[in-house]
C-alpha cells in the first residue's frame, strides 16, 4: 500500500477484519467501521479496532486518517458521492482514498448500483468535486 509505519488507516466495511490485521502487521494503526454487529464482534474478539455502525456516523468528529479504504463497499452505500466527499474531509493533507468497485463481470450477486455514475469516466469529476486528486481508476473482477 505504501503507507509508512504508524499511519492511520480506516477500512470502511471492514467485515471480519482481514485488511485490519494485515495493516496492523505492516505497522499501521488500523481502524474499521462495520455495520453488521455479529461480524464486527468477531473482528473485535480477534483483536481488531472496529467501530460498530455506519460510515461516517461511527467515527468521532475529530478522527482523521492517512488512508481510507472502500473495498467492494462503496457500491452498497445509498449515496456514494457523499461518502467520497466525507472521506476527503476525513483524510489528512496528502492522504490516500482507496476505492475498489467490482465491475459487472464480477461475482457480486448485487449489480453495483453506482456503476453507471461511478464508472472510471466519472471518477475524475467525482473526485474533483470532493476536493480529491485522482491518481488511478479501475475496477476489480472478483471470482468465486
Amino acid at each position: 500500500m505504501g503507507a509508512p509505519p504508524g499511519a492511520r488507516l480506516l477500512d470502511v466495511g471492514s467485515a471480519h477484519g482481514w485488511l485490519l490485521r494485515q495493516a496492523t502487521d505492516a505497522g499501521l494503526r488500523a481502524v474499521g467501521v462495520e455495520p453488521d454487529v455479529a461480524v464486527a464482534r468477531r473482528a473485535i474478539d480477534d483483536g481488531a479496532d472496529v467501530r460498530v455502525g455506519f460510515f461516517p456516523d461511527a467515527l468521532r468528529p475529530d478522527d482523521r486518517f492517512d488512508v481510507i479504504t472502500f473495498n467492494d463497499v462503496l457500491e452498497h452505500l445509498p449515496d456514494p458521492r457523499a461518502a467520497v466527499e466525507e472521506s476527503a474531509s476525513r483524510l489528512v493533507p496528502g492522504g490516500l482514498l482507496v476505492v475498489n468497485i467490482p465491475d459487472r463481470r464480477g461475482s457480486s450477486t448485487v449489480p453495483p448500483r453506482c456503476c453507471a455514475g461511478w464508472a472510471c469516466r466519472a471518477c475524475p469529476t467525482a473526485c474533483g468535486s470532493a476536493g480529491c486528486r485522482l491518481r488511478t481508476c479501475g475496477t476489480s473482477t472478483r471470482t468465486a
